[in-house]
């Protein structure tokens, strides 16, 4: 059973300003305790996000995802946004590295979606 309630979810991948709040939203009302979307909270101003370069971008987030006291990470999961495995070199594949060494559970928006579904059809 797919449970997202009181749960830390680091957002990760490619896609733009909208696609990451869309998922940030869902993943709300799928129970997740905490959102941490990178558009939202590293921005430059209220349209753009930081102008900062891609390897900028993985240090800032290897660095909160492996934050935290031992045996207490900042994170429970990671939710890749959809369409992010285009490339097996990416900053994506990295956080996801990490994430799994980190101990922590990682998905797609598209697989929680799934998951989510079948449950409801098999009554969980």
């Amino acid at each position: 059973m797919m449970d997202l309630e009181k749960k830390a979810v680091f957002l990760a991948g490619y896609g733009d300003r909208a696609e990451f709040k869309q998922a940030e939203v869902e993943l709300y009302e799928f129970g997740a305790w905490f959102v941490f979307n990178p558009c939202e909270h590293w921005r430059k101003d209220d349209k753009t996000c930081s102008p900062w370069t891609k390897s900028e971008f993985l240090r800032q987030s290897i660095h909160l995802l492996t934050s935290g006291a031992p045996n207490t990470p900042q994170f429970d999961m990671v939710v890749l946004l959809d369409g992010s495995n285009r490339s097996e070199l990416t900053a994506t594949h990295t956080i996801r590295a990490v994430a799994k060494l980190c101990g922590m559970e990682v998905w797609s928006m598209a697989g929680i979606k799934a998951r989510l579904m079948k449950d409801f059809w098999e009554g969980k």
